[in-house]
């Protein structure tokens, strides 16, 4: 066999292939096709994918493909979300994690799928928690101490003290007591014969110096793991003895310097901080201060280094353009022609010569022959016109834009058209004619910034703008095209997944005109038989919608929201450490909480907080609706209150089933019963408008206390419709959530609407 045959067998072969690949490639794009319309993502995003690796080159592939990649994991989200609001903790899970595997950068389907394996966790004994990621946990355990933790007493439990003694009798009793040594500045000045009197009961031996060196305006400082010594207290010896540590801060999640510089400021304002430095190329704060303001900087830098949220908004942008011409009536002739025929010419030879605009001679000799027979009239014919014409025409963009949280994001999905301009400048010889081309772009220009609040809701600044090409214009002795441009301009704030009609513009022309014979043009009835009427309608509409998707959210703990104890306004410091100090070989009784305020509840008796680990008793809650409804009037919104009377309530899980066609509920918030502390409350909703019901999860924080008491659970925002009567709100389903976050079933209760 030789070469060259060889080498066309190869050929072929290659060629085979690669139809073989596109014939495959083309199959698979249909199938996902396909699937897509009926919103089988995985399905789609599996074929999609074939067809790319059969083609890779092919750019329309590959958009699909990344697409429904992403619709994907967004089902899967949210179908762990629900799984979630159902209590089915491993469905839950198992939808995150095909989420996260889709789309590795959806941060949010990570946070949740956490937040799973920590309840999963806690509710099958002896499951090991979650770890947390390395960095995490390094710089958890790398975080800067008190000075108060170099101190190691012997005393390991509080005391009850009553003395009333010299300032350095009292420290040496205190030391004496809790097995130190103590030490006094040799320009201290409270040697006195002045007693001090202390009366502390179950307080530590850290509290207790504090009171005595607040007593006598002296301060304490550790020289070493059993030793302190006492100073006055004043700014000179304070910055004699008060020990300084330097220490590097690295922020994660700041972006630009601008926002290391901003989280710089506001440590250094609200602590004081007169030497701090940003190093803004390796995201990192350097301090130098005393432990306990280097402590607090470490704690308001980890609330204030937060992700910022991220959302993909799908933007649906729609113009309609309907176009009608309608034509009707007969066309008269709108004048004659007369044509000179010379006694010495034909007929048909003048005609010509008369269309041509030659003039047709005659001699002196014959004028005596000319008569009527010498003139030809050429009459138009009449033209009947029955013509109707209609087009419509549809422009559809549908981008997606993924922006992050108070920033601006821009799309523009179009072309540059050129427009030529011409610009004439005189020179000694005349003038000499410039050509220049500028470009403007054509298209839809969507413009985003959005907001992401702790609620996830959505607040956005939005621009649309829509440019297209309307035709040309003559100006001057150049041609311009004209351009069609459409813009909305406004801010709307939208829940997540919610998709909302941003705005509509309609320009609407009209045009009717009337060509014929006069007067007998404007008789009716018979102006269509010496006339023709032409009437012409365009109708442009342009329609906005949105649909917002958060894809990330800030890590927001509870101690980010909880109010730290940094001493007095002159004398910033960390609180007293617990009885058992930082050596302890027992674990300290635990400090008291400061207990909320209590604020009567609006139904029945004040709430109060519950210990986080209750009696091993079941919870019990009733809800129930308020006694008498007013009737509502048809149309108009009006709030119903669910309310809620039991033990151990962390939340709860309920369904709502009503007549679809008498009331519609179109909004569900927390009434204020689980929010009364302060607490930030999730509620989760899925309202099912079409088949009259609705799932409702409310829940506190999992390391807030539970409630007791009573109280508004849920408000409901009820509009009635047009339907009036007796209508019946059910509660069909409910479940009580306490601090184990164990649910417990409830008993069902309804209510009777009249609608007027």
């Amino acid at each position: 066999m030789s070469a060259d045959y060889k080498l066309k067998i190869a050929s072929v072969l290659l060629v085979v292939g690669a139809l073989a690949g596109c014939v495959g490639g083309k199959t698979a794009f249909k199938s996902g096709s396909r699937a897509e319309i009926t919103h089988d993502y995985d399905t789609a995003m599996t074929q999609y994918k074939k067809a790319l690796d059969a083609e890779p080159a092919n750019t329309e592939y590959r958009l699909k493909f990344e697409q429904n990649r992403f619709a994907a994991a967004y089902a899967h989200f949210q179908k762990g979300r629900v799984a979630m609001e159902q209590g089915n903790l491993e469905t839950a899970r198992t939808e995150f994690a095909r989420a996260r595997e889709i789309d590795p950068s959806h941060d949010f389907a990570s946070q949740e799928l956490a937040r799973v394996n920590m309840l999963i966790a806690g509710k099958v004994p002896g499951s090991p928690a979650t770890p947390a990621p390395d960095f995490e946990s390094l710089k958890e355990s790398s975080r800067t101490k008190p000075f108060q933790t170099l101190l190691e007493p012997t005393l390991k439990g509080n005391i009850t003290i009553k003395l009333a003694q010299q300032t350095k009798t009292a420290f040496e009793t205190l030391a004496d007591m809790a097995g130190i040594k103590v030490m006094f500045d040799r320009d201290l000045r409270t040697f006195t014969p002045a007693q001090v009197t202390l009366d502390l009961d179950n307080v530590s031996i850290y509290q207790a110096l504090d009171i005595l060196g607040y007593q006598t305006k002296t301060f304490w400082q550790v020289i070493g793991k059993n030793t302190i010594m006492v100073i006055d207290d004043n700014s000179t010896k304070r910055r004699d003895y008060e020990e300084v540590v330097v220490k590097v801060i690295f922020l994660t999640n700041a972006t630009t310097a601008q926002e290391v510089n901003d989280i710089m400021n506001a440590i250094r304002q609200n602590l004081n901080i007169t030497t701090m430095t940003a190093v803004t190329g390796l995201n990192v704060l350097i301090i130098k201060d005393s432990p306990d303001k280097v402590a607090m900087a470490e704690y308001l830098a980890s609330a204030l280094d937060k992700g910022k949220a991220e959302v993909v908004v799908e933007a649906t942008i729609m113009e309609v353009d309907r176009s009608l011409l309608r034509q009707f009536g007969i066309t008269p002739p709108s004048g004659t022609t007369a044509t000179f025929i010379p006694p010495t010419s034909t007929t048909a030879a003048a005609v010509t010569a008369a269309s041509a605009g030659t003039p047709t001679p005659t001699t002196i000799r014959d004028l005596t022959l000319i008569n009527s027979g010498s003139f030809a009239l050429n009459i138009p014919q009449s033209v009947a016109s029955f013509l109707a014409t209609s087009s419509l025409t549809k422009l559809i963009q549908n981008p997606q834009v993924r922006a992050t949280s108070g920033q601006q994001a821009s799309l523009l999905v179009g072309s540059n058209v050129p427009i030529q301009t011409s610009n004439t400048q005189p020179t000694l010889a005349g003038g000499s004619a410039t050509t220049a081309v500028s470009y403007t772009n054509v298209g839809v220009q969507l413009q985003i910034t959005p907001t992401v609040l702790p609620n996830r809701e959505i607040s956005m600044a939005v621009l649309v703008d829509v440019k297209a090409p309307a035709g040309d214009k003559q100006v001057g002795n150049t041609v311009s095209p004209v351009f069609t441009d459409r813009s909305i301009q406004h801010t709307i704030r939208l829940k997540e997944g919610e998709t909302n009609v941003l705005g509509g513009i309609i320009s609407t022309s009209e045009s009717i005109s009337m060509t014929g014979l006069p007067i007998l043009k404007e008789i009716p009835g018979l102006k269509y038989l010496f006339g023709r009427e032409q009437k012409s309608r365009d109708d442009v509409e342009i329609i906005v919608m949105l649909t917002p998707t958060i894809v990330r959210m800030p890590l927001i703990t509870a101690d980010d929201m909880r109010a730290l104890d940094v001493g007095t306004v002159t004398t910033p410091r960390l609180p007293s450490l617990p009885a058992a100090g930082p050596n302890a070989t027992e674990p300290a009784p635990p400090r008291p909480s400061p207990t909320p305020a209590t604020v009567p509840a609006q139904f029945g008796a004040p709430v109060q907080p519950i210990s986080s680990n209750p009696v091993q008793s079941p919870a019990t809650a009733t809800i129930s609706f308020p006694a008498a409804l007013a009737a509502m009037p048809s149309r108009t919104s009006t709030p119903v209150n669910i309310l809620v009377n039991g033990t151990d309530i962390a939340g709860a899980e309920l369904t709502l089933s009503y007549d679809p066609g008498s009331i519609s509920i179109s909004q569900i918030a927390d009434g204020g019963f689980l929010s009364r502390d302060g607490q930030l409350i999730a509620v989760v909703q899925r309202i099912e408008s079409e088949a009259g019901q609705a799932h409702i999860t409310i829940e506190r924080p999992p390391d807030a206390v539970a409630l007791a008491g009573s109280g508004n659970l849920l408000t409901l925002t009820v509009l009635p419709l047009d339907k009036k009567g007796d209508s019946v709100l059910r509660v069909t389903d409910f479940k009580l959530r306490d601090s184990r976050q164990n649910l417990h079933a409830g008993s069902a209760t309804e209510t009777k609407l009249t609608i007027q």
